[in-house]
């Protein structure tokens, strides 16, 4: 729940971050599209939110919910695996 609050200070409580921000803060090592495609793919499981779903040139965003769960589930995976490394 930190995380959620966390983002709300970095986004000023927007309730949906555009892609390009989350891209630029979270996913440097890949360009907006490809972040866009690997979401639609399921690659990374983070849902997008469409501005206007009627557009398919509608600006992309996510939800400051869905980004706080994103990145304590990959926070947990982390933990998981030196958990594992340390019990080797």
């Amino acid at each position: 729940m930190k995380t959620f609050f966390l983002l709300m200070a970095q986004y000023e409580a927007r309730p949906v971050i555009p892609l390009e921000w989350v891209q630029r803060d979270f996913f440097s090592h890949v360009d907006v599209k490809k972040l866009a495609a690997k979401c639609m793919a399921g690659d990374i499981q983070l849902p997008l939110v469409r501005i206007d779903p009627s557009s398919q040139k509608s600006q992309k965003g996510v939800s400051i919910q869905d980004l706080a769960e994103y990145l304590d589930s990959r926070q947990q995976a982390a933990r998981k695996e030196l958990a594992q490394i340390l019990s080797s």
